[in-house]
């Protein structure tokens, strides 16, 4: 029989969970390792480290067959459809990077996290290259774009801000009499 898990602990295991299938919420706000037993922390870490994995496998996954449509595709096309591409596989790698820099997360935890997926992204990002390198001149504009969009820029550039909700409008009283407005100008009062 095995113990229900309960408090703080539950709502990261389920955080993490919904994550490593591609969900995104905000994580918890409950920093774990504070008054945590030593068995709680492996086991976070271990749901951390395999949250991670699997969500940067369905991220590659499509990453793979977006490269694969545009590969697909005559050269001069590439640049273009690599560009597309990559701003995608950036976008779709943001919800790892809140991961890794969450402020909820101990840094004795968090910080490892940080450099392991740092260097999955940056080696992927130097392959890439690589790849662009051995097809010669006809993939040079899909290394131009490689190399302006480099994937690795989501480690280190700042989230896009959230839009501020719009201030509320207060309407305009309707003057008395109607719902009409006559506005005179100087010039009309002669």
């Amino acid at each position: 029989m095995t113990a229900r898990i309960t408090g703080g602990y539950a709502d990261w295991v389920d955080w993490l969970d919904r994550f490593s299938r591609g969900i995104d919420a905000p994580p918890p706000d409950r920093m774990l390792g504070q008054g945590d037993g030593l068995h709680t922390m492996h086991r976070f870490v271990d749901g951390c480290t395999r949250a991670m994995q699997a969500r940067y496998a369905l991220w590659s996954k499509q990453f793979s067959r977006d490269l694969a449509a545009v590969f697909a595709r005559p050269t001069e096309y590439g640049e273009l459809e690599v560009r597309k591409a990559l701003v995608d596989a950036r976008k779709r790698l943001r919800p790892l990077v809140a991961l890794v820099t969450c402020p909820s997360i101990t840094p004795e935890i968090r910080e490892p996290l940080f450099t392991s997926f740092a260097n999955a992204v940056r080696d992927l990002q130097v392959e890439l290259e690589s790849d662009a390198r051995r097809i010669g001149p006809a993939g040079h504009g899909r290394l131009k774009a490689l190399r302006e969009l480099r994937l690795d820029a989501v480690l280190t550039e700042t989230p896009p801000a959230v839009p501020a909700a719009p201030a509320p409008q207060t309407p305009t009283p309707t003057p008395p009499g109607g719902g009409r407005r006559v506005v005179v100008f100087p010039e009309d009062r002669a």
